[in-house]
């Protein structure tokens, strides 16, 4: 028996990889397996060996590629991934449909400000759908620049009108927590991305309306230590263009920072197919719409109107028989009143005579 080659030993081994040890799985940030409890990544890794394919797969999952670097997230990619999720047999049923469409309505705005954000220049980095924290929360858009660090939380109110006054905003005239939350957005952004990137970073919390028919704003919101900006969807371009505050380097040390998943969640973060959600994404658009298109096709029932006399203008007809009939009234009072006098008249005569 011929001894077998390096070559041709590397060769044998690339076609019949050795199998994963069982519970573990290829960890794609690193030379390493990493166990799957059956519904999450633990921390528990393994070292990986030189020659695994990266083929395996959890048993029941899809996708296990973990996501390390965020600028590859779709603008309101939360959002739809949570519709992707939802049952679309929901649509047709009152309550669900409801629902379903609030979060529609949510991408929107968010997917409408992330084309907005598309038309900065090759100086800023722009983060969409920042996971954040342990319990599913996330930021609708991070964006870095030379002026320091935005976050951006997009609301969409269609024809609504929106009026600010300090730390109160109001949509048609009911109050709402966004600028509560926006501040607690950026102070937790300034604390991330100032531990990671070993810099004091400024942070602006802005609320971007989507659709809004009128902004009053009586005083500009003022939390004190972040800076938080009400705007309407065109003002947000500008209200990022302010003096620069930090050089390129320390903007790239933000950029770096800002990038990692691990830098806002313990979580490890599994990757989606981009493709795949803008699919189900248009496909919830068509049903909703074909949804609102039935439900506004039904004509709505008015109680019955009282009959009310024409206001048409007589014909010529009944104008001519009109006349007619004054002039026979006339008439018969011209000859009742010759009548009268004419009696009166013989009777004086007959009475003068005897």
């Amino acid at each position: 028996m011929s001894p077998t080659t390096p070559d041709a030993e590397r060769s044998r081994r690339a076609v019949t990889p050795p199998p994963a040890p069982k519970g573990w799985y290829v960890d794609w940030e690193a030379e390493q397996w990493r166990w799957w409890s059956g519904n999450s990544w633990t921390e528990h890794v393994h070292p990986r060996h030189p020659d695994a394919l990266e083929t395996y797969l959890p048993e029941g999952a899809t996708e296990t590629r973990l996501t390390t670097d965020l600028r590859g997230r779709l603008p309101a990619q939360s959002l739809l991934e949570h519709l992707a999720a939802s049952d679309a047999g929901t649509v047709g049923t009152a309550s669900p449909v409801e629902e379903l469409r609030s979060w529609y309505t949510g991408a929107v705005g968010e997917r409408h400000v992330g084309w907005l954000l598309e038309q900065l220049g090759p100086e800023w980095t722009v983060l969409h759908s920042v996971p954040v924290g342990t319990d599913g929360s996330d930021i609708d858009h991070v964006i870095v620049g030379p002026p320091g660090a935005f976050t951006v939380n997009t609301k969409h109110h269609a024809g609504k009108s929106i009026w600010v006054a300090g730390n109160v905003l109001q949509v048609n005239g009911q109050y709402q927590p966004y600028i509560r939350n926006a501040v607690h957005e950026a102070r937790r952004a300034r604390q991330l991305l100032g531990r990671e990137s070993g810099l004091t970073v400024e942070v602006t919390g802005i609320i971007v309306l989507v659709g809004a028919r009128q902004l009053t704003i009586k005083q500009e919101p003022d939390p004190s230590d972040v800076r938080i900006r009400v705007v309407r969807d065109a003002e947000l371009l500008g209200a990022l263009q302010q003096r620069r505050a930090y050089s390129d380097a320390q903007v790239q040390r933000i950029v770096e920072a800002a990038v990692r998943p691990q830098t806002w969640s313990s979580r490890r973060l599994v990757a989606s197919d981009p493709a795949a959600l803008l699919t189900a994404f248009s496909s919830l658009e068509q049903r909703l719409n074909q949804s609102r298109a039935t439900s506004g096709s039904r004509p709505r029932v008015r109680p019955a109107a009282a009959a009310r006399p024409s206001r048409t203008a007589p014909s010529a007809s009944s104008t001519s028989r009109r006349r007619k009939l004054w002039v026979e009234l006339v008439r018969t009072a011209l000859l009742v009143s010759a009548a009268i006098i004419g009696l009166n008249y013989l009777a004086g005569n007959l009475g003068g005579g005897q």
